[in-house]
């Protein structure tokens, strides 16, 4: 009898926790790669586990990216506060019970690197909740250009940046080529162009005479 009684109890537990554990989840992916200039499709999908329908708004920031569908919604600043708020991509959305949706959105990143979208932001039943975020390793895109103001340099993208380029970086790099981007007398290739023209000069002086 105190086993049936202990059986009961925690299936009771159980069927509860799951109940509990029911609601609304939300969850993120794209690519994990792509080269700068490059569009990604980011997709969000939103699952309803509840047995009646539910009205959720989703809320996307975008940063450091161009926003290229759909249109970002830039909030107005009060006057009282001084931070603006990001620009974010908003979807008011019905979901009915026990099933999935899924949006999409389209950005462009703007800089080579790590660009993270950060966790979408799902508001439902006054609750807030929040999906997981997502980290797109942005490369160089090999057009032959050098492109520092978007994070290209030797270090990062080599096939458009080759020692000695005007880049941003001091590749200290041993090429016959004083780098731009180096203090005085930190490339030994500026020591050495330097020298040269020192010794041109020194030659011109012997001529005069």
């Amino acid at each position: 009898m105190k086993k049936t009684i202990v059986f009961v109890f925690v299936l009771v537990f159980l069927l509860n926790l799951v109940v509990a554990q029911e609601g609304v989840t939300i969850t993120k992916d794209g690519p994990s790669k792509i080269k700068l200039g490059d569009i990604v499709t980011i997709n969000i999908h939103i699952e309803n586990e509840l047995n009646n329908e539910v009205e959720v708004i989703l809320r996307e920031t975008v940063v450091n990216a161009e926003a290229i569908e759909p249109k970002l919604f830039t909030p107005e600043i009060p006057k009282d506060i001084i931070a603006a708020r990001p620009p974010y991509i908003e979807w008011n959305l019905v979901i009915p019970a026990k099933s999935k949706k899924v949006v999409e959105y389209k950005i462009k990143p703007t800089s080579i690197g790590e660009y993270n979208t950060g966790s979408t932001l799902g508001i439902y039943d006054e609750k807030e909740i929040y999906s997981n975020d997502l980290t797109i390793s942005v490369i160089c895109n090999e057009n032959n250009k050098c492109e520092a103001e978007l994070g290209e340099n030797y270090q990062t993208c080599k096939e458009d940046c080759p020692s000695g380029s005007k880049d941003n970086f001091c590749d200290l790099i041993k090429d016959g080529k004083c780098d731009p981007d180096c203090f005085q007398d930190a490339d030994i290739d500026c020591k050495i162009k330097l020298s040269f023209w020192e010794k041109l000069l020194n030659w011109f002086k012997e001529l005069l005479r």
